[in-house]
Order: C-alpha cells, then sequence, then structure tokens
C-alpha cells in the first residue's frame, strides 16, 4: 500500500513486537500514534483504552478509516496542528518521514509520559546541536536511543538510517526544564515570564524576581522568547541554571 507519497512501512514483526514491548499500554492509556501505516501497529495494541492515529496522507487515512480498527480513532491532519487538541498519555511514531524538527518543537508543547519513536539519525543531531530546540529537548526529555532497525526492515527499504528512541519527560521538579517550557507556551516579553519563572519555580518572592531579573540586559528583557538570537538564548538558559 502506498499513498499519495511513496513511504515505507515498518514490517517486520520483530521490530513492531519490541515497539509495544517498550510503550507497554495500560488499560487506561490513551496513544496518539502518528502515521497509521497499514494499520497493523494500531490492531496489536489492544490494551490501551483508546489509540488516535493521525495520518496526514490522505489516501492511508481513507484505507484506515476502511479497517474499523477497535477502539482506534483516525484523523487526517498534520500531526503539529493537531498535537496540542488530543489529551494522550503516550505518543508512538514508526514512520520516520512524518518526524521532524517541526514535530520535536510541538512535542516540546504537551504534556506526555513517554514517546517511543523511531526516528531518522539525521534527527537525532537536534538533540545534540547548541540552539534554541537542542537546549529545550535536553531540558526536557531523558532521551534514550535503543536499536538501530535496519533498513530492510521497512517496505519498501528506508533510503536512509533510522534508530529506535524513547523519550521521557524528566521530572517536574527540574526547576531550568519547567522555565523553559513555561518560556516556550507563552509569548510574553522575557522580563515578565523571568519574573514568573523565578516566583514558581525557585520560590523568589517578588522583590527577589525583580532583582534577579534586572541582572540580565535590558535588551534582553524587551525581547519575547521567540525573537532571542541563539547566543541569546544560551545566556538565558544558563541564568535559569544558577537560579
Amino acid at each position: 500500500m502506498v499513498g499519495e507519497e511513496e513511504q515505507s512501512f515498518l514490517m517486520d514483526t520483530r521490530w513492531l513486537q519490541k515497539v509495544i514491548e517498550l510503550a507497554s499500554p495500560g488499560h487506561h492509556d490513551v496513544l496518539f500514534l502518528i502515521g497509521g501505516g497499514n494499520g497493523q501497529l494500531a490492531s496489536s495494541l489492544g490494551d490501551a483504552s483508546r489509540i488516535v492515529t493521525v495520518e496526514p496522507d490522505e489516501s492511508i487515512a481513507n484505507y484506515l478509516y476502511s479497517l474499523e480498527l477497535y477502539h482506534t480513532t483516525v484523523l487526517h491532519a498534520d500531526p503539529c496542528l493537531v498535537l496540542g487538541d488530543v489529551p494522550f498519555d503516550k505518543l508512538l511514531c514508526l514512520q520516520p518521514r512524518h518526524l521532524d524538527e517541526n514535530i520535536l518543537s510541538s512535542m516540546l508543547r504537551v504534556p506526555f509520559s513517554q514517546a517511543v519513536l523511531v526516528m531518522p539519525d539525521s534527527l537525532l543531531q537536534a538533540f545534540r546541536r547548541r540552539d534554541r530546540l537542542g537546549a529545550l529537548l535536553r531540558a526536557s526529555y531523558d532521551t534514550n536511543v535503543l536499536h538501530a532497525i535496519p533498513r530492510n526492515a521497512f517496505s519498501p527499504t528506508l533510503p536512509y538510517a533510522s534508530s529506535l528512541v524513547e523519550l521521557r519527560p524528566v521530572s517536574k521538579k527540574d526547576p531550568v526544564a519547567s522555565s523553559l517550557r513555561l518560556l516556550l507556551r507563552e509569548a510574553g516579553t522575557m522580563r515578565g515570564l523571568l519574573t514568573r519563572s523565578c516566583r514558581e519555580f525557585f520560590r523568589y518572592t517578588l522583590a527577589e524576581a525583580q532583582e534577579a531579573v534586572r541582572l540580565l540586559p535590558q535588551d534582553l528583557l524587551k525581547k519575547r522568547f521567540w525573537e532571542l538570537s541563539e547566543d541569546e538564548f544560551k545566556d538565558v538558559h544558563e541564568w535559569l541554571k544558577l537560579g
């Protein structure tokens, strides 16, 4: 089965079983599945209370509709656009073509307990880069690269290297990760966001928070989070570590 754009589907049952064992869905878990493939994964996740499959390819989405998979809702949509609209516990994706930096950025905005992803090795570099996305990913997740997946485990053969990756959000008590997630979610000026971060995560009084924020350059404080340069973002990240 091939959709509007040629895709490679993970067909090797040994690797599918590894994904299922790793995700180990419980009876109360809601799963968010990016890319439905041929429906094999969704049909094997019977313990989950509900599966939301988001498939950007219309022809594949229509095929999945026709299967009437148990406890599965199929949405034909861009995963980035609906990721924050569907509450879920665990996120899965077996189709590397559906994963990019936009997906990673969108994931940072939503809470979940675990993500099991077949990720292009080239995308793994985003977790190591010294830029805003890389800093947020490292602050937000414990990342475990488990296995390199053979290209011939896919049909047709995947044209690039990929790995099975598990992400787990770091403890909510981590003040740096919590502050960075707060900054990501909101679009206010740096002054207001950092003051709030100090009060919420470092338990400063308002006066203490205001005094701490005054230590940062005024030009930076007038900016919004998305306007920061890479160097300015590094400064904010390091400053939060010292909080």
